[in-house]
């Protein structure tokens, strides 16, 4: 494997886990969410440190780095951490086959009680009723298909700063 692969491995692995601190603390509400925000800006911090060390390196080793690769090594650590991420969704949904539905219905009962969101909440029943509720591979192929749109968009940002960042202490 090519050392700059099995580098973008070790760290979509580290990555992971601050996505999925990202999505488990989002849901506990109060100090949760605020450290579930902070979870996931570290991640996008680590993902552009990441790259600018990879670009500081490749540069002492004496290696011309071109922005297109660099942003190529961000967009492949969210791929690896995507895998892991999308792994654990879709084992917690099938071990947890009515969580989607039971979010559905809490929903619902909120929107119950808010007059101008009725026709959302009727979308929300039919869902129900005609068997529209997404299933354990349908959040897995969400979740791969998010991180790599924002993977990319991380990986070019990165691949700016670390340019112009490496540039300006070289």
């Amino acid at each position: 494997m090519p050392p700059i692969i099995e580098d973008a491995a070790r760290r979509g692995i580290i990555t992971a886990i601050f996505v999925l601190l990202f999505f488990g603390l989002g849901h506990m509400g109060g100090i949760g969410a605020l450290l579930s925000m902070a979870a996931g800006i570290a991640g996008v911090v680590y993902v552009v440190r990441s790259q600018r060390k990879f670009d500081s390196k490749e540069q002492q080793a004496g290696e011309k780095v071109s922005w297109a690769v660099l942003a190529a090594y961000g967009v492949a650590v969210s791929f690896f951490a995507s895998l892991l991420v999308a792994v654990v969704v879709y084992g917690s949904l099938r071990l947890q086959p009515d969580f989607i539905v039971n979010q559905l219905e809490a929903t619902i009962q909120v929107l119950s009680t808010m007059p101008e969101y009725s026709e959302l909440r009727m979308q929300f029943e039919n869902m129900i009723e005609q068997g529209h509720v997404p299933t354990a591979v349908d959040m897995m192929c969400s979740v791969l298909i998010m991180m790599m749109f924002t993977g990319l968009a991380i990986g070019i940002v990165g691949a700016t700063i670390a340019k112009i960042s490496n540039r300006r202490y070289k």
